[in-house]
């Protein structure tokens, strides 16, 4: 702008310079201002101003001599009226042309300021740009670097989880052949232990049969003994020799039938040692294979993470999922069908017991048996010294009574039995006989009346019960 203002000064003062000299002085003003302008005027206005002077100066040459110098034509400019208008109608349109070419410098260099500073913005955003560019280069190929680690990793992980669902996969067909033995080995087992228990329950019911059979033909055989002395003696050996023959065969029975239980009851011991065993050793086993389940749904879980990544490995991983769903409903079945053999095992349980409670039972009716056929046979014995003895008894010989044993006090009665003569206590004596041709009531001990009513139920079964 200052320079445009200089350039303006200049142009003012040419004029004036110029109608103040005259024609001497134009060539002189012109090349003044002609090297003023070239000294300011630097653009566009310059190159104006030294196009508008060369003009002027080819104008001013045309007076100049042949030998180059200037006619002095002082009359010709002093009165020539056009000559002194024309420099002010130039100056006022240079002025204008000036003041175009501000305006229009002034409108480029702000026209070009603004493409200067959008240029800048420009240039600064493309080297943000670019930094931005490098920037996300470099995030992708880490990035592309991580997930090719990661899809390596996932590859790898998922090879391994395959071959330890294989792995998995034959210790669970192993595991399930094992256990399928095992189940059809105690099955076997406890088929034998039916099978003897029900052998052992058909032999009991059998001897049990037996003996109510032979109890029924004994009590509903009439008594009939012989007059003569010497046959009753070979009765006695006879009935005496049957009671030995019956008491061996008894204890061969009875040795026979602890031997079975005896054997049974190891067998039973062995059974549950070793159900025990097999139940710690398939808990060990399950629990190993939950275990290796967890870890196998852990690396599951690992490769579903890694496999959102990867569309390629979905399917694969829905296949380990529907594999492992299989092996768990597996070993579902497998549990419920131990559980079941559990309860099947209980029943056989509960069986043996019952069978065992029964066995007891019938023990204790063995045993009641024994204690029966000795008090036959001491009940025997007496009659048979009965019968070589005097039977009545003479009250200074007796001191308690021949049945419940109790010492006779001196107020207490002694009463004989009105067919063996001995004496009892008046709570013992309470059987009544009818005798004679009258049918006179007698009183008895039950032995007597035992043997001399055959309908009436033997002593020993009623030892509490009043006899009719």
């Amino acid at each position: 702008m200052e320079a445009a203002n200089d350039e303006a000064t200049a142009i003012h003062s040419t004029p004036s310079s110029i109608a103040t000299n005259g024609d001497n002085n134009n060539s002189s003003s012109v090349v003044d201002t002609k090297t003023n302008l070239e000294e300011t005027g630097d653009g566009i206005y310059g190159i104006f101003i030294r196009k508008n002077l060369v003009f002027k100066k080819a104008d001013c040459d045309e007076t100049l001599n042949e030998d180059g110098s200037p006619v002095h034509n002082t009359a010709s400019s002093l009165l020539s009226p056009s000559a002194v208008t024309l420099p002010c109608e130039m100056c006022h349109n240079y002025e204008t042309n000036l003041t175009k070419l501000q305006d229009s410098e002034r409108n480029l260099k702000e026209q070009l300021a603004a493409a200067q500073h959008l240029a800048d913005r420009y240039q600064t955003e493309l080297s943000g740009e670019r930094l931005y560019r490098n920037e996300l280069e470099s995030k992708m190929s880490s990035v592309c670097s991580d997930t090719e680690k990661e899809a390596r990793l996932a590859m790898d992980g998922n090879q391994k989880t395959s071959e330890a669902l294989e792995n998995l996969e034959k210790k669970y067909e192993r595991l399930k052949q094992e256990q399928s033995r095992k189940v059809h080995l105690l099955k076997d087992r406890l088929r034998e232990i039916n099978d003897q228990m029900v052998k052992l329950n058909q032999r009991y019911l059998n001897l049990l049969g037996t003996n109510r059979k032979c109890a029924a033909e004994m009590q509903a055989q009439a008594i009939e003994l012989p007059s003569d002395v010497d046959q009753l003696q070979f009765v006695c050996l006879q009935l005496k020799e049957e009671l030995i023959e019956t008491r061996a065969a008894r204890e061969h029975m009875e040795r026979a039938l602890c031997d079975e239980i005896t054997t049974l009851k190891e067998q039973r011991r062995e059974d549950e040692l070793e159900k025990k065993r097999l139940e710690a050793a398939l808990t060990e086993q399950v629990n190993g294979v939950s275990q290796q389940l967890g870890l196998a749904r852990s690396e599951l879980v690992t490769l579903q993470d890694a496999s959102h990544k990867m569309e390629e490995m979905d399917k694969r991983i829905v296949e380990y999922q529907n594999v492992i769903e299989d092996l768990e409903k597996q070993v579902k079945s497998t549990h419920k069908e131990r559980i079941d053999l559990e309860m099947t095992l209980n029943a056989y349980k509960q069986k043996c017991t019952a069978l065992q409670q029964e066995l007891d039972t019938s023990e204790t009716v063995q045993k009641d048996f024994v204690k029966l056929s000795q008090n036959l046979q001491i009940e025997l014995e007496k009659i048979r010294q009965a019968e070589q003895e005097v039977r009545w008894q003479f009250n200074e010989d007796v001191h308690m009574c021949n049945q419940c044993h109790t010492n006779f006090t001196k107020n207490a009665s002694k009463l004989h039995c009105q067919h063996c003569g001995k004496i009892f206590c008046a709570q013992c004596l309470n059987c009544k006989v009818p005798a004679g041709a009258h049918g006179r009531l007698a009183k008895v001990c039950k032995v007597c009346h035992t043997l001399l009513i055959r309908d009436s139920a033997p002593f020993f079964s009623q030892s509490d019960e009043q006899p009719p």
